[in-house]
């Protein structure tokens, strides 16, 4: 019997990155995607609430295994900015109004951290992880999504945008899928 979980997410590249990994970890798990867009509630300054609160919310909704994700980029020169209201910020002022705010700024170090909030059969959980890097000082490459352009992994000279298997290898996104998938096959497998 096919095991089905629904990533709720109107990024069609996160789907596709998710069926990859669960392709490499060897499961068997079958990735469907809502493209839903449910309401982010930001009751404190951390993206594991916002997972949480998601994903109860979308398992309530729709009655079925879900999972959403929620990031933030956390520059230490801007104390944290924009932290977990990242979405937002590259909405308005996208990833050169980040370079902007970067200009002349020395300390371009950042993390790039990621919640994966899980709803179902099996409760609630939450999954995270964080890595750090530094911010470039231009927009590079075309690939990838959100600040892409402007995150250089630490120990690499490239963007996640030039290389977007630096961020499919190394980068919080498949940390975290990681740690879900070998607790939810366990889960599973108690019935």
């Amino acid at each position: 019997m096919k095991k089905h979980l629904f990533f709720v997410t109107g990024n069609t590249g996160k789907v596709r990155s998710l069926r990859n990994i669960i392709k490499d970890l060897g499961s068997d798990i079958v990735v469907e995607q809502i493209k839903y867009k449910y309401p982010e509630i930001k009751d404190d300054e951390k993206i594991e609430t916002v997972a949480k609160l998601g994903a109860n919310y979308c398992y309530k909704k729709f009655g079925k295994d879900v999972i959403v994700t929620d990031v933030g980029l956390f520059i230490d020169a801007l104390k944290g900015f924009p932290g977990i209201n990242t979405n937002f910020v590259l909405k308005k002022i996208g990833v050169k109004g980040l370079i902007k705010l970067m200009k002349g700024v020395r300390n371009r170090k950042a993390e790039f951290r990621l919640a994966l909030g899980y709803a179902g059969r099996k409760g609630s959980k939450i999954f995270f992880a964080s890595v750090h890097g530094k911010i470039a000082e231009k927009p590079v490459g075309r690939r990838g999504f959100g600040f892409d352009p402007i995150f250089v992994l630490d120990g690499q000279k490239k963007t996640f945008a030039q290389d977007p298997t630096l961020r499919d290898k190394y980068g919080p996104f498949r940390i975290c899928v990681n740690k879900f998938i070998t607790w939810y096959e366990k889960e599973l497998a108690k019935k």
